[in-house]
């Protein structure tokens, strides 16, 4: 948490191919929810 607010940071996702593979889309998604406070994710 940083002054009321989440924020999520990658490193990876730089080649197109990326954008295609199942794992690192779980990874955006889990950062993404993780990031607006979605609590059902905060729960597990």
């Amino acid at each position: 948490d940083f002054d009321g607010g989440r924020a999520f940071y990658t490193e990876l996702g730089h080649v197109e191919e990326s954008y295609q593979d199942p794992l690192y889309l779980n990874h955006l998604l889990g950062g993404i929810k993780y990031a607006i406070g979605d609590s059902q994710m905060e729960k597990k």
